[in-house]
């Protein structure tokens, strides 16, 4: 195991023994020995293994936050459609040279008014690098199942759910 750890640059920093019967059987690899401190082996008399405590210098990267803005989807179609009738009413009669401008502007009155914009802050966070559009699809079509499952409760459905666990 020794001679893999070297092939690949890593280290192994336990040299205290983490087994009752004086054996080292949990190990903490690294790449570089610096980056662990404080490393103690404690007997907490929980079990034949003893505890593998250290300090590992690490920062979180702070998450950036950024303001969105966006309109809700509930819209109230039939309520639009009739402000929407009454606004090309009014610029029927309206003979503006600049008609596209009018007509932008008046549906833009009216979507500020059936779907104000709302300003929210929102954080980005970083995508796990081991999760692909594969395991996306499915960790939603096993979600779905399940789904599935709870509301109807039928044998069948539970089944298919379990097939993908």
């Amino acid at each position: 195991m020794r001679d893999i750890l070297k092939t690949h640059f890593l280290s192994q920093v336990v040299n205290t023994p983490t087994q009752k019967k004086n054996h080292i059987l949990e190990w903490v690899v690294t790449p570089d020995i610096d980056l662990i401190n404080n490393l103690q082996v404690m007997d907490q008399c929980i079990s034949d293994h003893k505890v593998i405590v250290f300090e590992f210098p690490y920062c979180k990267p702070k998450l950036v936050k950024r303001t969105i803005t966006c309109r809700k989807k509930n819209i109230d179609n039939q309520a639009l459609s009739i402000d929407t009738q009454r606004a090309a009413e009014d610029m029927k009669t309206d003979y503006n040279k600049n008609l596209v401008d009018t007509y932008n502007r008046k549906l833009k009155q009216l979507l500020d008014i059936h779907a104000p914009l709302k300003t929210r802050i929102i954080t980005d966070r970083p995508s796990a690098p081991w999760m692909s559009s594969h395991i996306k699809e499915l960790k939603t079509e096993r979600r779905r199942a399940e789904r599935k499952w709870r509301s109807t409760n039928l044998c069948i459905h539970k089944e298919i759910y379990r097939d993908l666990n």
